[in-house]
Formats: structure tokens, C-alpha cells, sequence
């Protein structure tokens, strides 16, 4: 092996354990902790918006959720999730109701869901190296399955950090 050859390995090597490092620090080595919860009816209070991902108002909508919530969890709930930039996509930004100002805007909107128990998932690691929404509903499914539950087909995402969100599945009666 010439020299040129231990330099260029030796670079590689110090690259990935860096990667490795970075990966391990933002928590990639954390699991999704998934358990069955006992759970009261979810009042939410929010915005729901039906358009293109890339329109600004769905910006906006999520800027005037956040402006209102203060520190209580942001809940996002995707009734529809588009396969591309130009389908259709269907969401609830929102909060729990009493959670935020005493008035709210007329135009938001009030979603219930009842639980008296639910799949939750934990995840507390950056976004970055955060399973994907698929990954987690295949999970939760597979969790219920092996309780004997079924799953209503609502995954409830509860935004509590920067690092830290619960997916909530309300199980069916």
C-alpha cells in the first residue's frame, strides 16, 4: 500500500467515525419507545388546511398555531398525505383546547377524539435522524397487532421540542 493510499484511508476513516460521532449525538442510536396508554377524549383547537404542500398559507397557518400556542405541544394530524409537491394535502395544526388564549380566532376549528386507550410512540432524538412517519405508523400497527388491538387509523403527532414527539393512535373500541 503507497502512502498516497494510507493518507486517503486514513481520511476516509476519520470521516466516518466523525459521521458516526454525529449520528450517535443527535441521538440516532435512540429508540422509538412504543407503549400502550390509557387516554381521555383530545380536545384540539387549530387550523385545517387543504391544499399543495408548498403553498404559503399552509406557512401561515402553522406561524398563527405557534404565535398562539406559547409552550403548550403543537398537534399535527395529516388526513391526507400527498406522494408529490402537486397532490393534495390534508392537515390539522393545532393545539389542545384551553391550552392557549382565552380568544381565538373565529376562523379556527375544533377537532375530539375519543381515547380511552392509544398506541403511543416516544421519540426523543433531532429530527434529522428521527424515523420517518411511515416507519413509526408501521411500528404502532405492529405493536397493536401483537396486543390484539386495532388502531382507529388517526396518528395524532404531538410536537413537545425541538427533540421530543409523541404520536398518539387512538385504539378502537
Amino acid at each position: 500500500m503507497t502512502s498516497k493510499s494510507r493518507r486517503i484511508l486514513g481520511v476516509v476513516v476519520v470521516l466516518l467515525l466523525v459521521a458516526a460521532a454525529g449520528y450517535l449525538y443527535l441521538g440516532g442510536a435512540s429508540e422509538t419507545k412504543v407503549e400502550l396508554v390509557s387516554c381521555q377524549t383530545l380536545d384540539l383547537v387549530g387550523l385545517e388546511y387543504r391544499g399543495t404542500p408548498q403553498e404559503e398559507r399552509l406557512g401561515q397557518y402553522f406561524q398563527e398555531v405557534e404565535a398562539n400556542r406559547g409552550e403548550a405541544p403543537l398537534y399535527t394530524i395529516y388526513f391526507e398525505e400527498p406522494s408529490g409537491k402537486r397532490d393534495t394535502l390534508h392537515v390539522f395544526v393545532g393545539m389542545a383546547s384551553g391550552e392557549g388564549p382565552d380568544r381565538l380566532p373565529t376562523s379556527w376549528a375544533e377537532r375530539s377524539f375519543d381515547c380511552s386507550e392509544a398506541v403511543k410512540a416516544s421519540m426523543q432524538m433531532h429530527r434529522w435522524v428521527m424515523p420517518g412517519p411511515q416507519q413509526t405508523k408501521k411500528k404502532m400497527e405492529d405493536f397493536a397487532s401483537a396486543r390484539g388491538r386495532m388502531l382507529q387509523g388517526v396518528f395524532i403527532d404531538k410536537i413537545i421540542g425541538r427533540n421530543h414527539v409523541e404520536v398518539w393512535a387512538p385504539v378502537r373500541e
